[in-house]
C-alpha cells in the first residue's frame, strides 16, 4: 500500500481604509492538491479459514481551486441609527479529476504467506471524471445599531455552475442552480 499527497496554498488578505466611512477588503486563497494512491485490500475469508482473498485499487486525485471575497464596507449614522453596511461578491472555482482502476490481487494464505506476488498487477479503469465547480455570490447586509440592539438584515444572490465528465462512457452532464436568500436578526448586548 502507497499514499502520496501533494498540496500547495497560497492566499492573501488585503484591507485599504479610504476613510472614516470607507474600507475595501479583498481575500484571496488558490489551491492545488493531488493524491495517489496503491492498495492491495482484504475481500474475503475463503472456507478453509486461512486464505484471503484482494483486489487491487489505484486511484489518481488532484484539485485545483480559486476563491476570492471582494467587500466594500460603510460605516455611517442616520439620526441615532448606526449602520455597518457591507457589499460583496464572491467566487469559487474548483477542477477536480479522479482516475480509478481496479482488479483482482492473488490470494494470501495468512498462516503461510508469501509475500510479493502483488506487484505487478492489471487493473482495469473503473472512474475517469472531471468535474468543474463555478460558483459566484452576490451579497448586501446592514448592521443597525441603537444604544444595546443591533439589527441585521442581509441578502444574497447564489448561482452554482456544474460540469461533471465521465471520459470513460464519454458523457457530459451540467448542473445550474441560483438562490436568493435573506437573514434577519436581533441582537441584545449585554
Amino acid at each position: 500500500n502507497d499514499s502520496v499527497q501533494k498540496q500547495a496554498r497560497l492566499g492573501y488578505e488585503f484591507e485599504h481604509r479610504f476613510d472614516d466611512m470607507w474600507t475595501l477588503r479583498h481575500n484571496l486563497r488558490y489551491l492545488d492538491l493531488t493524491t495517489a494512491t496503491r492498495d492491495v485490500t482484504t475481500s474475503g475469508l475463503l472456507p478453509d479459514g486461512h486464505t484471503i482473498t484482494r483486489y487491487a485499487l489505484g486511484q489518481d486525485e488532484s484539485i485545483r481551486g480559486l476563491t476570492s471575497d471582494l467587500q466594500l464596507q460603510a460605516r455611517f449614522e442616520t439620526g441615532p441609527l448606526r449602520h455597518k453596511a457591507l457589499f460583496g461578491f464572491d467566487y469559487a472555482y474548483s477542477d477536480w479529476k479522479q482516475i480509478r482502476n481496479f482488479g483482482g490481487a492473488p490470494s494470501i494464505d495468512y498462516l503461510n504467506p508469501i509475500y510479493g506476488i502483488a506487484t505487478n498487477l492489471r487493473l482495469a479503469p473503473i472512474t475517469n471524471q472531471r468535474q468543474q465547480l463555478d460558483q459566484p455570490g452576490f451579497y448586501l447586509q446592514d448592521q443597525m445599531s441603537l444604544d444595546r440592539w443591533t439589527l441585521v438584515l442581509s441578502g444574497r444572490h447564489d448561482s452554482v455552475n456544474m460540469t461533471t465528465d465521465n471520459h470513460l462512457n464519454l458523457t457530459r452532464q451540467k448542473q445550474t442552480d441560483d438562490a436568493y436568500s435573506g437573514r434577519i436578526g436581533l441582537i441584545y448586548n449585554f
